[in-house]
């Protein structure tokens, strides 16, 4: 499952802001205390903005750190987007020439090159 990694990390790391936790190894003890034993080698890497798949570990870290993982999922379905379908409705005026309008507008953007 493809993430926006780097979305999830700085959510995580504004949590770990809100907890007081300024180095990994203290949200790896953090979550100990909890009953998730994580290494702190298992948080480095999950902190690491390298790969864009969902592990069972970031899952698991997301869940007892209150963090909605789900929202980070790149959908692959654009009418399951709600960021882009709420953007369209925000920004549409109801006619079809500004639906076309629309269209192109995206449809231009989608040739600029991603920023991952």
């Amino acid at each position: 499952m493809r993430i926006r990694k780097r979305e999830l990390i700085e959510a995580l790391r504004t949590r770990m802001d809100e907890l007081g936790l300024t180095r990994q190894e203290d949200l790896a003890t953090w979550l100990k205390t909890r009953g998730l034993r994580v290494h702190q080698s298992t948080v480095s890497r999950l902190l690491s903005p390298a790969g864009h798949t969902l592990s069972p570990k970031m899952k698991q870290v997301c869940k007892y750190a209150g963090i909605s993982w789900a929202e980070f999922v790149v959908s692959p379905d654009p009418k399951t987007c709600k960021p882009v379908l709420e953007a369209v409705a925000a920004a549409w005026d109801g006619t079809a020439d500004h639906a076309r309008r629309l269209a192109r507008l995206i449809h231009a953007a989608s040739a600029l090159p991603s920023r991952g």
